[in-house]
């Protein structure tokens, strides 16, 4: 796997907007650790989405529960407009 520099190195070359969305929850992949990869990115949106640590019980509606904050932030990324303002 490539170190830290490469991958800044890399990211760096990608002129195109980029839109990054985190869930802060994830004890697998920190936010704290890639922030300096993150940083990178030229045209770079962040977008994290509060989603409670994973249980049996919230799984089975997890969709109802968190589609606007995550395809929220994808359509304004997309779109330029923020729908789900109004909502």
């Amino acid at each position: 796997m490539a170190n830290n520099k490469d991958v800044k190195v890399e990211m760096a070359k990608i002129k195109a907007q980029v839109l990054i969305q985190w869930v802060p929850a994830d004890m697998f992949h920190p936010l704290s650790k890639f922030k300096t990869v993150l940083s990178s990115f030229k045209n770079m949106t962040l977008e994290t989405t509060k989603v409670h640590p994973w249980n049996a019980e919230c799984a089975k509606a997890s969709y109802s529960k968190f589609s606007n904050q995550i395809c929220g932030p994808l359509v304004k990324f997309l779109t330029g407009v923020d729908h789900l303002a109004k909502a």
